[in-house]
């Protein structure tokens, strides 16, 4: 039903879109989703995750806002100055990287870690991300005294 309305109007080009193989993936990931409640849980983990990341933040001047919402979160870092710290966001993202944790920077000044686990990531993976973040914050304080 879907597939006939592309014939009726703008055409639609798509290495994978249209593919029998595509559509019966993308179906099985919309039953996965559906069946194992994953988006309610990434709406109950993200929010424990954004928590525990504000709370952290009282420890860590150096992170100056969370964004985001769900597991899609943002946490930027500034200097002693308050102005953005590309060099600290760059240590934080390597020492990460390090302990097998995988994340992004992103901003305009590459100072925002940014954190978009899959949709199965549990209140347990975020306790160990949030004790590699905070060791990695004291670890950066510490080497380069501030």
């Amino acid at each position: 039903k879907i597939a006939d309305q592309f014939s009726r109007g703008v055409e639609f080009f798509s290495s994978f879109g249209g593919n029998p193989v595509s559509c019966a993936i993308g179906s099985a990931v919309l039953q996965t989703i559906k069946q194992e409640d994953l988006q309610r849980q990434a709406k109950i983990t993200g929010d424990y995750f954004k928590n525990a990341l504000e709370t952290l933040m009282k420890e860590h001047q150096c992170i100056g806002e969370i964004r985001g919402s769900g597991l899609f979160l943002g946490i930027e870092l500034l200097d002693q100055n308050r102005k953005e710290d590309t060099k600290r966001a760059h240590f934080i993202k390597n020492y990460l990287r390090q302990k097998h944790i995988l994340i992004g920077t992103d901003g305009p000044y590459n100072n925002v870690l940014k954190s978009k686990p899959p949709m199965c990531f549990s209140k347990n993976n975020v306790d160990d991300v949030i004790a590699v973040l905070d060791e990695g914050l004291r670890q950066y304080a510490k080497d380069f005294k501030n």
